[in-house]
């Protein structure tokens, strides 16, 4: 599936837009059908067929992918992320949107998490001056990073950004939590350790040669 489809590509605008894939909208015709079959090839009233159907539909939308927009302006000098899901299509709700400053972007990144029994997944990130991470679409996609290369070297070029040589991929968020986890563990050395006995121990190794002694003596 297409990452991202590329609207506008102007010196003052770069717009990126996803949309939900065939996988999506398979799940939605094929739950859709075995409600449609399951009401069909029943005896039921015709109700009951209608509602076997809705709940079909309604399974097979559960799995429909979200609208997503990334709109860079260096007119209005903002980076508007906005999300739509079905339902909100439905409803005419209005979408939920993310403003940055496009002056705050430091730089573009690609990054990339391991899922079992799939493999890796890509997704493209914005870096901003105060160090927080946002990603520029909430879905993450598998297979080769090509496509994910060439959009955030297409932003860095936008954005006029320089690149950073071995810097495409950052951290995914499980091996930040890793590393954040090590940190807090405190490095001893084996040094530290030799001389430290406890008190108690001691004066009891004392008494015990004491009492060798003596008998030795005896």
């Amino acid at each position: 599936m297409v990452y991202l489809t590329m609207k506008a590509d102007t010196p003052v605008r770069l717009h990126f837009t996803r949309q939900p894939g065939l996988n999506s909208w398979g799940l939605l015709v094929g739950f859709s059908a075995v409600g449609l079959g399951i009401g069909y090839y029943g005896n039921d009233p015709m109700w009951l067929k209608l509602i076997y159907f809705v709940l079909g539909a309604a399974v097979g939308m559960c799995c429909l992918e979200d609208w997503e927009e990334c709109d860079f302006n260096k007119e209005t000098g903002e980076i508007r992320l906005r999300k739509s899901s079905i339902w909100d299509v439905l409803a005419f709700k209005q979408s939920d949107v993310i403003v940055a400053q496009v002056d705050d972007v430091s730089d573009v990144g690609i990054r990339e998490e391991a899922t079992s029994f799939v493999g890796k997944s890509y997704q493209v990130v914005l870096t901003l001056s105060a160090g927080m991470t946002v990603a520029i679409t909430d879905a993450l996609t598998f297979g080769f990073p090509s496509e994910h290369q060439a959009i955030a070297k297409k932003i860095r070029t936008f954005l006029d950004l320089a690149e950073v040589a071995g810097n495409d991929y950052l951290e995914s968020s499980d091996d930040e939590a890793e590393s954040t986890e090590d940190s807090d563990f405190e490095c001893i050395d084996k040094s530290e350790l030799v001389d430290e006995i406890c008190p108690e121990e001691e004066a009891g190794n004392q008494e015990e040669v004491g009492e060798d002694i003596k008998a030795a003596d005896s």
